[in-house]
């Protein structure tokens, strides 16, 4: 595992949000992808949650425009989709269940509320375990995440976190025991959207 190490907190904040903002007007231009994960692959990961759940409440972190969770919420119409970003103004849908902030954050209304959390966003962590159990506080008991890892690419300030592309499998099982989750599912290493390379994980909370 590899970190980028930013000099400050604000200085990272400010990174993000013009990364953010940036890839935002090339989406709205046609330029970039629009959601980094395409709605066939969120129609298969949706069929792979409710393998291991019944969710009625979701939330997907880091949702830049929202695609992610505008999908979720029609492929599951009886439950509420919330999506989070450090940039707020890209957001394309009704902000009512969107929030502007850290995902690293933890308002208090979310501590063991959510049944699923979804991100594949997880390379733009500072630390990812801090990240990882900030999101495992939200989750109900039994709640399950379903993350994509990133490896391979190496890292950069605005990428900030990735794993070690020759061990990546120990490393996603290690990252599992620190945080005390279960893992349930490990993805085959695949090619995905640009080319970088990823794994797709399922944690349950177990203790």
């Amino acid at each position: 595992m590899e970190l980028y190490k930013h000099d400050n907190y604000d200085w990272y904040v400010a990174v993000q949000k013009k990364l953010t903002a940036k890839k935002v007007r090339m989406a709205k231009a046609g330029k970039f992808f629009k959601s980094w994960v395409g709605r066939k692959a969120l129609r298969n990961i949706n069929d792979m949650i409710h393998t291991y759940t019944d969710p009625k409440t979701i939330v997907c972190h880091g949702c830049r425009l929202g695609v992610e969770v505008a999908v979720l919420q029609k492929l599951n119409p009886d439950s509420v989709v919330f999506g989070t970003d450090i940039y707020g103004d890209g957001y394309a849908y009704d902000k009512t269940y969107f929030r502007e902030m850290d995902f690293d954050t933890v308002p208090d209304e979310w501590k063991g509320y959510f049944d699923v959390i979804y991100s594949n966003s997880l390379d733009h962590s500072r630390n990812p375990i801090n990240t990882l159990l900030a999101w495992k506080s939200e989750l109900r008991p039994e709640g399950i995440m379903f993350i994509n890892f990133h490896w391979g690419r190496g890292i950069s300030r605005e990428d900030c976190f990735h794993l070690d592309p020759t061990n990546w499998r120990e490393e996603v099982l290690e990252i599992a025991r620190e945080i005390g989750m279960d893992v349930l599912y490990i993805s085959d290493p695949k090619l995905f959207a640009d080319g970088a390379n990823y794994t797709d994980v399922i944690l349950k909370k177990c203790r």
